[in-house]
């Protein structure tokens, strides 16, 4: 198929739009990509079908006459007070654009489950396929405790956790962000236990990190997540914790097993391959387009 992608192109970093543009054409799909900064151009684009993530211009989303496709990643809703501002501009847009697009794929499951349009379906992120495998150990001094993450913007839960785990661990904890993929896998290799913030995450929604995590053989200690559950069964690649208590209980007990950590990544690894590339989330989407707008 012929896809028009608007999105915020060459990002650099985690660019996800990169992913999905080479998933695509691995697939045998061309696609011609447009920088939402020139969004209103997108009605001239040669294609079967629009592809965007966070664009917001309505009045040019409507000018567009072959079907539209958004694909969400951000989770809508999470009941943290501090983050009440940010879940109305999320909820304000899902309900603009929505009503607008023929098909509305979304990471967050629990957003699609109190969906009454019947135009939403659940779609998690995926791994890199350009960049995954082990990276090399280049930091042999690294602490063995890393988050691959910012704990500013994710509520005052994340900001808790990252809080506890310096306080607890200390100068065995180390968090980094904003690392390019190739750089990232090398930390990840170069760290013992990968850890996941126990906020924002539900049942039906989690980070991306875990496919980042899993695509590079890392070994990561995650929030237990119902539906996660069904994509790494626990020590069949990812382990999973229940409260902070549980979660101290199970990275002592990581700590004092390297070679089983080990081999967690190396199972995470596997599955992801097989499972949880880019490659199989574009797979479905293409499909689900194909029967619901042609």
């Amino acid at each position: 198929m012929r896809v028009g992608y608007v999105a915020k192109h060459d990002s650099g970093g985690n660019d996800d739009e990169g992913a999905i543009t080479f998933a695509l054409e691995q697939l045998g799909h061309t696609v011609s990509r447009l920088r939402e900064a020139r969004g209103k151009l997108a009605y001239k684009l040669d294609c079967d079908f629009v592809l965007f993530h966070h664009w917001y211009d309505p009045e040019s989303l409507s000018n567009v006459r072959v079907p539209t496709v958004f694909w969400n990643f951000d989770l809508v809703m999470y009941p943290d007070p501090t983050l009440k501002e940010r879940n109305t501009r999320r909820v304000g847009w899902m309900n603009t654009i929505t009503p607008l697009v023929d098909v509305g794929f979304c990471t967050d499951g629990d957003w699609v489950a109190q969906d009454k349009t019947g135009k939403l379906i659940r779609l998690t992120q995926g791994a890199d396929e350009r960049y995954v495998g082990r990276g090399q150990p280049k930091y042999p001094n690294l602490p063995p405790i890393l988050f691959t993450g910012t704990h500013r913007g994710g509520g005052r839960g994340r900001e808790a956790f990252v809080e506890h785990m310096l306080t607890r661990w200390r100068d065995q904890f180390m968090q980094i962000n904003g690392q390019h993929q190739r750089n990232l896998a090398d930390f990840i290799t170069s760290s013992q236990v990968c850890v996941a913030p126990n906020h924002p995450a539900t049942d039906h929604y989690w980070s991306n990190r875990v496919y980042l995590t899993a695509g590079f053989g890392g070994c990561l200690l995650h929030p237990f997540c119902k539906s996660l559950e069904r994509q790494y069964a626990s020590h069949e690649g990812i382990v999973t914790y229940d409260s902070l208590q549980d979660f101290d209980e199970r990275l002592h007990d990581m700590l004092d097993s390297p070679e089983e950590c080990l081999k967690i990544g190396q199972r995470a690894y596997e599955r992801t391959l097989k499972e949880h590339l880019y490659r199989h989330r574009v797979e479905k989407l293409i499909q689900v387009v194909q029967e619901r707008c042609f």
